[in-house]
């Protein structure tokens, strides 16, 4: 029985460990052939790897750093050259960054590399990949719930969503 992503290539950022490594199994179970990337983990990634192999797929990390454009563009490059093409982008990788956002305390280049990985990141590789996309290429950006707001300062972001259109 032929497997519903037979023939296809994903990449998963971030996908050494946790959401992303999950991600890339799941790929790999439906036949796609998996690159995953990761950053400061590489005996973590080649674990993956091994495993995606397993299944029989075609399978490569990739060390990337998401905050850097250069490395990122490069990176969507590298795996379209290296597999023949690409079909998926998983945008796994990210971080958080704790401590309130207006404490004067709070590291701001940590910050700005949370923004460059979260925002930035994401961005160059969806502009990147999909160049190299043809009709039917699939883009997923996994996001996290991972910050709070006390309640009396915030506004549930479902109210800005279901907030009603203006007038023409």
């Amino acid at each position: 029985m032929t497997k519903k992503l037979s023939g296809k290539v994903a990449l998963v950022t971030g996908g050494s460990r946790g959401i992303g490594a999950a991600s890339a199994r799941a790929l790999a179970d439906e036949g796609a052939n998996v690159a995953i990337s990761y950053v400061a983990s590489p005996d973590k990634a080649e674990v993956v790897v091994n495993e995606l192999k397993a299944k029989g797929v075609k399978a490569r990390a990739y060390k990337a750093d998401q905050a850097s454009a250069v490395e990122v563009d490069q990176l969507v490059k590298d795996v379209a050259k290296d597999f023949g093409h690409l079909d998926i982008l998983v945008n796994n990788a990210g971080v958080a960054v704790g401590g309130p956002i207006d404490d004067a305390n709070t590291d701001t280049a940590a910050l700005a590399r949370q923004d460059a990985i979260n925002v930035h990141g994401v961005i160059t590789a969806i502009r990147s990949a999909s160049k190299l996309m043809g009709d039917g290429g699939r883009i997923v950006t996994i996001g996290s719930g991972s910050v709070s707001v006390p309640p009396k300062r915030s506004r549930p972001a479902s109210s800005f969503s279901r907030a009603p259109k203006p007038p023409s």
